[in-house]
């Protein structure tokens, strides 16, 4: 965003604040200090509901429709070309979702759908076992079963299990091509049907979310802080590590690498971080108030620590352009250009878990991230 818009958001958040301030502070019992923190907060945590996690919610069941659409077609007429229809249809939903991905927090986290939407890595024995059955294949056939057999990188692995016209003739010539094809059918309806389960969380969680500026645990500002850094040290040792051979003395293995069927694991890392420095910056929409991190360590008195996280985002992309093929290729090509990405990251992970943590009194929790 360009900071003339930055500047602006930024003055007439101030203003706004103060006259709020000149005609409520004496009535609430609290000093201008107090409300005007309790103020900014429940404004920024606005912000993030009301002009990414909604607007993201709506886009994520636009695409599994749209992605339901074409696999149905596909279903009656399993061409070439509809195939590549639903591989793309299925790459902009995903990136869509990895946007989403950040917000895990509260009744979100404890109700487990972030798993039956999206857990990887799948399990291919579990779908080839459901397909090889007897059982009838349908969306409440799906809905029976764990996240690892559905969702997302089930989806991945029906689409992309090897080059297209391999992919085509397991759903039309291959043994259970037919199961097949209900399988995948049926997961997409079941990704509509998991997509608007979310949204209906949110929609119920968005009250208590935006108005739980208390500091502690069960603060929004720290639950959104700590998934911060969840989605970080994922990317970190899930998403790029365990490829790298980071757990298992140094060994290359593509097969750790998120969606590295579809070759999007890059293009998944960049808007696990888009997403980040959003919710960093409050940059979601064109609003006046466009709140974020950033603002609120200014406030405090950490200007230089705002634009220190903003140049290490900086470096983050510089370092994701640096790359010239998908992780798959690069990881045991250019070995380096994935290190050097792994090490940005990590920088801005400190800079984000520690020093940003610190000074807004925010409290990291241990984070059990599986890369489920």
């Amino acid at each position: 965003m360009a900071f003339t818009l930055k500047k602006a958001s930024y003055l007439f958040f101030i203003i706004s604040l103060l006259f709020i301030i000149t005609i409520s502070c004496d009535t609430n019992g609290i000093n201008e200090k107090q409300f005007r923190t309790e103020y900014y907060k429940e404004t920024q945590l606005s912000n993030i509901y009301d002009n990414e996690i909604s607007k993201l919610n709506e886009q994520l069941i636009e695409a599994t429709i749209r992605l339901n659409v074409i696999t149905e077609e596909f279903a009656q007429q399993p061409t070439l070309v509809n195939l590549i229809s639903i591989r793309n249809e299925w790459t902009e939903m995903v990136l869509v979702w990895k946007q989403l991905e950040l917000y895990r927090v509260g009744p979100i986290s404890s109700s487990y759908i972030y798993y039956r939407i999206n857990y990887w890595p799948t399990n291919i024995t579990f779908i080839n076992n459901f397909i090889d059955g007897t059982d009838v294949i349908n969306e409440s056939y799906i809905e029976s079963k764990g996240g690892s057999a559905k969702g997302i990188s089930a989806l991945e692995y029906l689409l992309f299990n090897t080059d297209a016209e391999t992919t085509l003739n397991s759903f039309t010539t291959d043994f259970n091509f037919e199961r097949r094809l209900d399988y995948l059918v049926s997961l997409s309806q079941n990704l509509i049907t998991k997509t608007q389960e979310l949204e209906a969380l949110w929609i119920a969680y968005n009250p208590e979310f935006i108005s739980a500026t208390e500091v502690g645990l069960d603060g929004s500002q720290n639950l959104v802080i700590n998934e911060m850094v969840a989605l970080l040290e994922e990317i970190k040792i899930y998403k790029l590590g365990k490829a790298l051979g980071d757990t298992n003395g140094g060994a290359i293995d593509i097969n750790e690498l998120e969606a590295y069927r579809s070759q999007k694991s890059l293009e998944i890392i960049k808007a696990n971080l888009k997403s980040l420095e959003r919710s960093f910056n409050g940059d979601f929409a064109q609003t006046p108030f466009r709140i974020g991190f950033d603002d609120y360590l200014i406030q405090l008195g950490y200007e230089s620590l705002a634009i220190e996280i903003n140049n290490n985002f900086i470096n983050c992309y510089t370092k994701i352009d640096a790359i010239n093929n998908p992780l798959i290729i690069e990881v045991v090509n250019s070995t380096q250009n994935v290190t050097d990405l792994q090490t940005a990251v990590t920088e801005l992970l400190v800079l984000i878990k520690v020093d940003m943590a610190n000074a807004i009194g925010s409290t990291i929790t241990f984070n059990d991230n599986d890369g489920d």
